[in-house]
């Protein structure tokens, strides 16, 4: 059962060191509750939290979508030191306003933009992913980009060096664009890749599937050799 404090004018939800499939139902009806009533802002409490993955982020980049769509607001609270740093390394402290335990806390302005651009340099292609990308209109615009302009491509190299966090209907759609150039005789790759993006496609296997490099140079070189 979630563990959260009701207060006038918002809700304080503590997540648990283990996160289990019903708390994550949970905690979403809690969020969908919230968002149509006058506790439309919801702290998230970090302090005991023990493993921040990308299936934890995914459920806090719905509900803060959710809260912003009804004029509510999203906090992450009490962030304990690792969650600190998992924040901060993957530039999630840009899309989060944080909260110490007891702050009301205050609005930020998010720092990031989202979107996706193509670059074609000879018969090699970079598509660069930035900042979150939870809509299906960058389902639309990668399908777009890749039908139309993937022609005498050799190599794509996706960056992710500017990305935040992806959902599963475009990693759906990344494996589409694998299949794609695969069936025109070129290669995909993967580049930029934060820790929870990595972990994600980790867990999918997709670097069993698609050659995973550090940085866009890395992956320039190697698709130089090929």
């Amino acid at each position: 059962m979630i563990n959260k404090i009701n207060f006038a004018d918002r809700v304080v939800i503590f997540v648990p060191a283990d996160v289990s499939a019903d708390w994550a139902t949970e905690f979403m009806d809690a969020v969908s509750e919230a968002s149509l009533t006058a506790q439309r802002r919801i702290d998230v409490d970090l302090g005991a939290i023990l493993l921040l993955d990308s299936y934890l982020i995914g459920l806090f980049v719905r509900a803060n979508k959710i809260l912003h769509q009804n004029g509510g607001s999203f906090y992450l609270a009490n962030p304990n030191e690792y969650a600190v740093q998992v924040l901060k390394r993957n530039a999630l402290d840009q899309v989060f306003p944080i909260a110490a335990a007891g702050n009301t806390g205050s609005e930020q302005t998010t720092a990031y933009k989202s979107g996706i651009s193509f670059e074609k340099v000879d018969t090699l292609g970079i598509l660069t992913v930035t900042g979150i990308i939870d809509n299906p209109e960058y389902v639309t615009e990668l399908r777009n980009i890749s039908a139309g302009r993937f022609s005498g491509l050799k190599s794509v190299i996706v960056d992710f060096s500017k990305t935040i966090f992806v959902d599963s209907l475009f990693i759906g759609e990344l494996v589409n664009l694998h299949r794609r150039m695969a069936g025109l005789g070129g290669s995909v790759a993967f580049s930029g890749l934060n820790d929870i993006i990595k972990e994600l496609f980790d867990r999918l296997g997709f670097g069993l599937l698609v050659p995973l490099y550090k940085d866009i140079n890395e992956a320039k070189k190697q698709s130089e050799k090929n």
